[in-house]
């Protein structure tokens, strides 16, 4: 006898990623890493201003990861953290 194979449903996205680029723009005082729920990282950039601004470079690259952790760790639903 076959077992049917079931994959989980796809989670919802909750955050933009358009969004997290054009918080990006304004990323060396932390903008971007507040909106993917990481302020102590984003009180450091906010301080530092993006690290002395490397930081800030190296997130252009890491934004990708930041939004599908994001998508991870939030739940889709009542609240839209593209407005928050």
């Amino acid at each position: 006898m076959a077992t049917a194979i079931t994959y989980p449903a796809a989670r919802q996205s909750t955050h933009s990623i358009v969004v997290g680029y054009l918080c990006w723009v304004l990323g060396f005082l932390g903008m971007h890493r507040f909106y993917y729920g990481k302020p102590v990282t984003g009180t450091i950039w906010f301080f530092t201003f993006g690290l002395l601004l490397i930081g800030w470079i190296v997130d252009l690259f890491l934004i990708p990861w930041m939004d599908a952790r994001a998508d991870r760790r939030y739940v889709a639903g009542r609240l839209d953290y593209n407005i928050a």
